[in-house]
Formats: structure tokens, sequence, C-alpha cells
């Protein structure tokens, strides 16, 4: 991202790209703006990164507890005997 899209530290996110919405909402107080953070296009990139890191990392862990749960059988109510077997029949 630094190299090909010139995302680097002297980039500020509100002269990157030329929308009118971006740079009216996005330019800092520092430059006379109304936002009170001055953001980078580094940061943007480490944002959206971090972003992606926290997406796949909670999808593995969905698919570890989705795959550590295969194959279990759903609990049902079944009738007890008084010493502690199922009352069903086997087909």
């Amino acid at each position: 991202a630094d190299n090909e899209l010139k995302w680097r530290p002297d980039a500020l996110l509100y002269q990157y790209w030329d929308v009118a919405v971006i740079r009216d909402v996005f330019k800092p107080q520092a430059k006379g703006g109304p936002f009170p953070m001055t953001i980078t296009m580094q940061t943007l990139r480490d944002i959206i990164v971090v972003g992606l890191y926290v997406v796949f990392l909670g999808g593995q862990i969905w698919l570890w507890a989705y795959w550590q749960k295969r194959g279990q059988k759903p609990l049902t109510d079944v009738a007890t005997s008084d010493y502690g077997r199922p009352l069903v029949r086997k087909g």
C-alpha cells in the first residue's frame, strides 16, 4: 500500500481523494476544518488491516467451534427407568 497506492504518512485522508464530501468532513482542525484528528492514509491502511484480521480471526474461531460440535445429536428428553436406562426400543 505504501508503494503502489502511495498510502504513506505524508498523504492525508482529506487530500487523497478529490471528493468534496471527504474533503469537507475529514479536514482536520489543524488545517481549519471540523474534524478533531489528522488522519493519514497510513492510519487508514492500518485500520483496514486490523478490521480484516478481526473478521477472519472471528470466522476461524466460529469454524473451530462449529467443527467441534459436528456429529453431536441434539439431546431430547427420553423417559428413563428407575435404573437410569432409557425406555426406548432399538429399531
